[in-house]
């Protein structure tokens, strides 16, 4: 999907290049990708739960911003 993004970047509104270019800086971003491809775009709890499935295989930043997401959930 974001190669798909990034060929067809110059057809993108100007709001969906600004949000691809923030999603690309997530810390967790290159994981969602790897590790849950299936996940609905936008289905942030289904994304939440794929990635804290995979928490050994995650990024040290990812795993630090998931270690953040469920301090403020309890």
């Amino acid at each position: 999907m974001m190669q798909c993004l990034k060929e067809h970047e110059a057809d993108l509104s100007d709001a969906c290049k600004a949000r691809l270019q923030t999603f690309t800086h997530e810390p967790c971003a290159q994981d969602a990708l790897t590790f849950c491809p299936n996940v609905e775009l936008g289905n942030k709890r289904a994304l939440v739960h794929c990635l804290r499935d995979h928490t050994p295989d995650l990024a040290d930043g990812c795993k630090a911003r998931l270690q953040e997401f469920w301090a403020r959930m309890l």
